[in-house]
This record gives structure tokens, sequence and C-alpha cells, in this order.
């Protein structure tokens, strides 16, 4: 089978079965892992329990999460591809807590000088930069779009909301070397270079699966 095939089921055990069969017909690449997306390392085990039930082994089979999948075929297509761990949490989290001190002398952060004034034990700041740094995650895959706005409006007069005012003028501290290394503008380049020439790019995985995900964003 070519293209996008869906398969449904209200039991993941049907699922799992017709998932046996195709994994047991291999292509002409017989030597390359089988390629599963999942969401987590339970459903990973889960599903090499199933496979070996059916096919009597499970072997050769790689268990990527979505945005784990996307880096990797990042780095088989993109021209010196540097992954970006940067914005990772929890890195994220330690680069938030070293900029906040600068940021917060702006009369943008009002706010937050006034939650972090007492805070000796930088606790406070700890706990502020972790939920911070998950939030920028969530950012650069559900709302894309406006991390750009935040980039492009470095270049010109453009306005900001109060609300999304120090959000922005944090976010382009901590991206000032490198404004394209995080999820957002990997995505954007990845899916330009693909579309722009997709017969150069023969390396690609011959299938790829993704099973038990009842819900990808957009971004994916």
């Amino acid at each position: 089978m070519s293209g996008l095939n869906i398969f449904t089921s209200n039991k993941l055990e049907i699922l799992a079965e017709k998932l046996a069969r195709l994994i047991k017909t291999r292509g002409a690449a017989a030597l390359d892992a089988d390629i599963i997306v999942i969401q987590s390392a339970g459903m990973a085990r889960w599903i090499s329990l199933e496979l070996a039930r059916h096919n009597g082994v499970c072997a050769n089979i790689r268990f990527p999460f979505p945005n784990s999948f996307l880096e990797e075929i990042a780095g088989q297509t993109l021209p010196g591809f540097r992954e970006p761990a940067s914005t990772d949490p929890d890195r994220m989290t330690f680069k938030i807590m070293k900029a906040i001190p600068e940021c917060i002398r702006l009369p943008e952060f009002e706010r937050l000088r006034a939650y972090l004034a007492e805070d000796e034990a930088r606790l406070k700041r700890l706990q502020l930069s972790s939920k911070l740094a998950d939030i920028f995650d969530q950012y650069q895959v559900f709302r894309p779009q406006m991390i750009f706005e935040w980039q492009q409006r470095k270049k010109g007069p453009v306005e900001l909301s109060s609300e999304d005012k120090w959000q922005a003028l944090l976010w382009r501290k901590l991206m000032q070397n490198g404004e394209n290394r995080h999820r957002a503008g990997l995505q954007r380049e990845l899916i330009d270079t693909l579309t722009s020439a997709p017969a150069r790019f023969k390396n690609l995985p011959e299938r790829v699966s993704i099973f038990g995900i009842s819900y990808l964003p957009r971004f994916h």
C-alpha cells in the first residue's frame, strides 16, 4: 500500500493485529528499521509485546515520539542541521533564570518584578522559569505563527499588546544567538525544503506508522 492509509477501531488490540500484519510484509528495504510513532513509552512497550505475540518476534523497530521523529527527518534533509536543544524545557528553564534579572529592569516586566521582589532563595524565580519554559515549548507547537510574529516585530515598530509584550521581549532575549534554532523554525524550514524539491530526498523512511495517537497538533 502506498500513500496515507488510516485504520480505525475502538479496540487497540484490533489495530495492533493489523499493524503486525503490515510489519510482517516488509518492502524491498527489508533491513531498514520499521518506524512506529507513538506518544508514550508505555504504548511502545505494549505494542512490542503485541507484535511479538502475533509475529513471534519484535525486532528492528523504533518508537520515536512526534517531535523526535521530526528532528530525525530534519537531520536527514536539512544541510548543516543542528538539533534545537536550547529550547528544550529543561535547558530553557535555566536560560530563563539567567535572563530574568536583566529583563525585569524593563518597564514591561513590572508585574514580574513585583512578584520576584522577595525571593532571596530564588525559589520563585525557579518555579516561574520552569512554567515559562513549558509555555514557550507549547507556543512552538500550538502557536508557531505567534513566535514568528514576535521575531518579525523586532525589525519594525509594530506595537505588541500588553499581554504578550513582556513574553515577546523575553523570547527575543533567549533567541539572541540563533532565532531559528527552535522547533517552530525547524518545522517551517523542513516543510519548505521538502516541498521545494521532494525528488532529491531518497533516504527518507519507506514507511512510517503512527499508532494509538488520537490527536496530533497541526504543527506535526
